[in-house]
Parts: structure tokens; sequence; C-alpha cells
């Protein structure tokens, strides 16, 4: 199980793993998806591995 502090030290020391539920993981992609599509009909240069 996930803690508020073991997800900040993931994402401050660039280690481990946060785990979700599926349903939530694939939930979640929706409004990522959306955000990719916008800036590649836009244009925009994206950061990262997107």
């Amino acid at each position: 199980m996930n803690s508020l502090q073991s997800m900040v030290d993931s994402l401050v020391n660039f280690s481990d793993e946060i785990q979700v539920e599926e349903q939530l993981a694939i939930q979640a992609m929706i409004p990522l998806q959306r955000m990719l599509d916008f800036a590649s009909s836009n244009k925009l240069q994206v950061k990262g591995k997107a």
C-alpha cells in the first residue's frame, strides 16, 4: 500500500514505483491523453517521454 510519504520519497528521489489500481490508471490516462493530443494538434513541444 502506498503512503503519502512513500509517494513523496519516490518523486523526490526518482526511485520506487507508485502503484494504483488498474481502473484508476485507465481513468487517469483519459485527461493525460487529451493533453498530449492537444499539444500534438497545436504543434506544441512536449517534454519528457510523451
